[in-house]
């Protein structure tokens, strides 16, 4: 809690966030330092307490897993999303764009992991519902 604290902290008290997209890094070694300490608090929290609150709600389990699978896709194809948003659709609200974007991202995704495609698109084997397993690899066992 207290890498957030401070990193959010520094934020607060003027210091400058990084935009790593438009090769903006901010404050002079302030910054990164302060990303590095939001980064790790965050990783903290949620491997202990969320975790925690986590283990008790196997469906919320199945539903994060299921919307994890589908990262490689939401990281390539959210951009696209976004600026189709903006531009064909008009929508100038960045939370409505947003919204948009991981909704129909993580929707593709979940499909496309559904699919023979599925190792090409996200690097993952295909899956038929979120409940069965991948398939076992036909690598011998280690001994």
């Amino acid at each position: 809690m207290l890498c957030l604290i401070v990193g959010f902290g520094g934020v607060v008290l003027g210091a400058e966030t990084m935009n790593m997209k438009w090769s903006g890094f901010g404050t002079y070694l302030l910054s990164p330092m302060l990303a590095i300490l939001i980064c790790c608090g965050m990783v903290l929290i949620f491997s202990t307490r969320v975790d925690a609150v986590l283990r008790r709600l196997p469906s919320a389990v199945t539903v994060i897993s299921e919307l994890v699978r589908t990262g490689t896709l939401v990281v390539f194809a959210h951009a696209l999303v976004l600026y189709l948003a903006l531009r064909w659709l008009g929508i100038e609200e960045p939370l409505t764009r947003t919204a948009l974007a991981l909704a129909l991202c993580w929707a593709l995704g979940v499909l496309v992991n559904r699919t023979p495609l599925s190792p090409y698109l996200t690097g993952l084997p295909a899956r038929r519902s979120p409940r069965t397993p991948a398939p076992a690899s036909s690598a011998a066992p280690r001994r």
